[in-house]
């Protein structure tokens, strides 16, 4: 399992870095929406963000995992 607050920041850099990784799971907050692509994958992620954005649009926490995820409605709206 792997966490990380990445601020709102992301590039090739970021990207790399998790997918080189290769944790079973990631939880992230503060993350960019353009973590993951409009499928909700990032290489062999599958991405899941929270409901909720912070005032510079990013959300307020993502997982990314290798297994495919089930969504639960998200407690925080």
């Amino acid at each position: 399992i792997g966490t990380w607050n990445l601020d709102g920041r992301w590039d090739e850099r970021h990207r790399a870095l998790i997918v080189n990784t290769r944790c079973d799971i990631w939880l992230l907050t503060e993350v960019h929406p353009k973590l993951c692509d409009a499928y909700r994958r990032m290489a062999d992620y599958h991405c899941h963000f929270s409901d909720a954005v912070m005032p510079r649009q990013q959300h307020w926490a993502a997982i990314m995992s290798l297994e495919q995820l089930d969504a639960l409605p998200d407690p925080h709206i």
